[in-house]
């Protein structure tokens, strides 16, 4: 229990404001520094939200979160900056410390409010900068579908 409780406030700390995790079933492993969520994850700070099917959070040395893993089935609503990113893939990786998200595979994205949408295999979203790096494949190349004003 303690070590949930450490979890929570690294998050909380990390994300700044409160976030809650829920899940069916929680396993942590001190020893190999990583704590896994299983079962209808969902992470909420805010209007920003996280689902999926697992969830892994690992920790360096120090304890504070290095990685987030959430795979299976995930979809996301993240604001930052005015903008939102709405959509799924099938595995989501967010590197707190380079405020950085990792999509990949059936990545889906819309961006509001500006609704561009992104299809591809995998993308990354650099929060720091607004930075979007999307990769396609030879079976599933990269789709982006926009408007354009024309009055």
């Amino acid at each position: 229990m303690r070590w949930f409780i450490l979890l929570l406030l690294f998050v909380w700390t990390l994300w700044g404001g409160e976030v809650q995790i829920k899940a069916k079933r929680l396993e942590a492993d001190q020893k190999k520094l990583v704590t896994k969520f299983l079962g209808g994850v969902t992470f909420r700070q805010g209007d920003d939200t996280i689902r999926a099917e697992k969830a892994y959070i690992y920790f360096n040395k120090e304890k504070k979160p290095i990685k987030f893993v959430v795979v299976g089935n995930v979809r996301f609503k993240i604001s930052h900056k005015g903008k939102r990113y709405e959509g799924s893939a099938q595995e989501l990786v967010y590197y707190p410390f380079k405020k950085e998200y990792l999509l990949r595979k059936s990545v889906h994205i819309t961006q509001y409010p500006d609704q561009r949408k992104i299809s591809a295999n995998k993308v990354v979203l650099d929060l720091r900068s607004g930075n979007l790096q999307v990769e396609g494949s030879e079976q599933r190349p990269v789709e982006l579908i926009f408007k354009i004003d024309t009055e």
